[in-house]
Order: structure tokens, then C-alpha cells, then sequence
């Protein structure tokens, strides 16, 4: 077992017991917080024969609601391979963190989904380009649009994303987003996308209006080739509280209201052509009609990863599964059915395989 210091995951409570004449209950022992089993995945899928390479990397977080203790999560890693954010790449999935802080950035600022953004690009082949906030959520959710997460970027805002989103205080520190993916602007001594520039921009919402500066970074942050450092922990991190947010005491929550949220959830629970292979996998051993399922995948560089929030309308039970793995889209295609059956028959918190 390991710990995780960065982040408090449980919520302690104390029990007051009436004195009625009767016999107390054995007390309950809530498990300790950000206590990390990082054995478990690998030994129940040796069990089941399923062949693992050095490269795949795993995270599950079953989530259960207790009565004394509060929501308990349980954390199960592979190895430790969900802290790791360099040396993989997460690709697409990293549109999560820029939807939701764009998301935030503009709530701060007072507006709401509904919102127009027009961003004035210098360049004679863009110019003005008007679009809603809940499209360009869409588009980078849903058919993970790269122009679209690049403008949610440069609504965010390139030194506060790094600075002040993805920080500690918002469980989010490991993380760093420095790679375009639409090829607007790009470093000079690498051609690589860049993120360190953002046009002035527009916002409306009915009469409010408001303006943001054109802004250029020159500053990097601590990631290989000017990338996009995520790991699993934080992706899943993310996903815990926008899909939870009702459930999280205040210090916990993003700073979005229902709308917002709506938003997110609606576009993470859409129907999409391409990144299917988790969830197929997950819906095969539960029944296709079992699971309500909201996920972003990416794949990229032969590395393919999906970050998903699984419900069990059977059950009620719930889980996080956040998975990478290479090569090629079909990388966890055989592993997901796996894992799939592996959390409806509720292996992870027996002790033996």
C-alpha cells in the first residue's frame, strides 16, 4: 500500500451514540485517507491471464458512500503508474482541463454558457471568428475539435491555466498544458503548437460585454519537448469533480454552477464515433443497457487513454477508470473487458485474487 500526500480523499466523521440499553455496534474504522493499493489491478488480471506491458498504466477509484464515514473512495493503481506524467502522452483527454477552466475563468468573469466569444485574430485568413461557449465545449468534448481546445486555452489563459488551475490547491499540480494541437501558433525552434498566445477577445452574454487583451507568454513549465504533462491521477482528479460536484464539500469544488456543469456532463455522455475502446469493453461485461458512462479519450502517438466515470444503474455503485496504454487505438480493448468484469463481480476489495 502507498499514500498519497497531496490530496485529502476522505472525509472523517464522528459517530455520537445514544445510550439505549442495548449492546453499541463495533465501531467503524474508516480507512485512512489517500491510502493507495498499487497491487491489486495487476494480480487480478495475471489471475485472468491477460498479458500486461510496460507500458500500461491504470487507475480505478471506486467511490462508495457510507453512512458514518462519509464518501469513501478507494484507490487502486498499477504499480504507481497513475502518478507518472512524463514519457507518455495523454493527447485529446487533456480537453477536459481546458473546457472546465475555461469554464471557470469565464464564470469569475460573470458569464455563462451561453456566452458568445469572438476572437480577433491578427491573421488575414481568420480575422473575427464568433462562436458559443457551449459549442466550443462541445466541439472539444465531443468530436475533440483541436482548434476548439486551443480557443478554450486562450479564453483560460495560458499563465493562469498553468498557475493558478492546474495547482495544488486544485488537486491539479502535477499537470502542465503547453502543447496546441490546432497549429495556430507554434515555437520557433521546434515548430511544435503552442499555447503562449492568445488573441483579444470578445465576450458577450444578452448586454454584458466584455474585452481581453491579446496576451503572449515567453514563459515554459516543467515538461518534456514543450508538452502536455498529465497524469492519470489528475486527469481522473478532474473528472471526480465535475461528475461529483453536489457530493463535495466547498473547498473541493470547481467554481461552477449548474449550467456549467450541465454542460460538461452533457458533452461527456454523448454518443461519439471514435475512442470507444474502454467503454466498450466495460459495457460488454455489464450488459450494454447497465452503465451510464461520461469519458474523454485521446490517442496520439501510438498512446491511447480514456478517463472515464462509470455508473452502475443495477447497483448504484461507482467507479473512476483512467487507462493508458500502446500501441495503437485498440491498446485497451482486451483489458477493459477485463476490468469491466473485474468491477461488476467486485473483486478489488477481497483480499486474495
Amino acid at each position: 500500500m502507498a499514500i498519497w500526500a497531496h490530496t485529502i480523499f476522505l472525509i472523517g466523521a464522528t459517530a455520537v451514540m445514544l445510550d439505549t440499553g442495548q449492546a453499541p455496534p463495533k465501531a467503524v474504522k474508516c480507512e485512512p485517507p489517500g491510502m493507495v493499493d498499487t497491487e491489486r489491478i495487476g494480480a487480478l488480471l495475471a489471475q485472468r491471464g491477460v498479458a500486461i506491458g510496460a507500458d500500461f498504466k491504470a487507475l480505478i477509484v471506486e467511490i462508495e458512500e457510507h453512512e458514518v464515514c462519509g464518501t469513501v473512495y478507494h484507490y487502486y493503481d498499477h504499480n504507481g503508474t497513475s502518478a507518472e506524467r512524463d514519457g507518455w502522452w495523454p493527447a485529446s483527454a487533456v480537453k477536459l482541463l481546458a473546457a472546465v477552466a475555461a469554464l471557470e475563468r469565464l464564470s469569475g468573469w460573470g458569464f455563462g454558457p451561453t456566452a458568445t466569444v469572438t476572437f480577433h485574430y491578427r491573421e488575414k485568413d481568420l480575422g473575427d471568428v464568433t462562436l458559443s461557449v457551449e459549442d466550443l465545449v462541445r466541439a472539444a468534448l465531443i468530436p475533440s475539435d483541436n482548434t476548439a481546445y486551443d480557443r478554450l486555452v486562450e479564453i483560460a489563459g495560458y499563465e493562469w491555466l498553468n498557475e493558478v488551475f492546474l495547482s495544488d490547491a486544485y488537486g491539479l499540480g502535477a499537470s502542465v498544458l503547453q502543447r496546441g494541437y490546432g497549429g495556430r501558433h507554434r515555437y520557433a525552434d521546434s515548430n511544435r503548437g503552442s499555447l503562449q498566445n492568445a488573441p483579444r477577445i470578445t465576450l458577450t452574454e444578452g448586454t454584458r460585454t466584455a474585452e481581453l487583451p491579446a496576451s503572449q507568454s515567453r514563459k515554459s513549465y516543467r515538461c518534456p519537448e514543450q508538452g502536455n504533462c498529465v497524469p492519470l491521477r489528475d486527469l481522473a482528479e478532474c473528472l471526480r469533480k465535475v461528475m461529483l460536484h453536489e457530493k463535495l464539500p466547498d473547498g473541493e469544488r470547481f467554481k461552477l454552477d449548474s449550467k456549467h456543469l450541465a454542460l460538461l456532463r452533457g458533452a461527456l455522455g454523448a454518443p461519439r464515433d471514435r475512442g470507444l475502446g474502454v467503454v466498450n469493453g466495460l459495457e460488454k461485461a455489464f450488459g450494454a443497457e447497465r452503465l451510464v458512462l461520461h469519458h474523454k479519450a485521446g490517442f496520439a502517438l501510438q498512446w491511447f487513454c480514456d478517463n472515464v466515470f462509470v455508473q452502475d444503474t443495477l447497483t448504484g455503485r461507482k467507479w473512476l477508470v483512467a487507462m493508458a496504454n500502446r500501441p495503437g487505438r485498440e491498446a485497451l480493448d482486451e483489458i477493459s473487458g477485463h476490468i469491466g468484469l473485474i468491477l461488476r463481480d467486485d473483486l478489488l476489495k477481497q483480499k486474495e485474487p
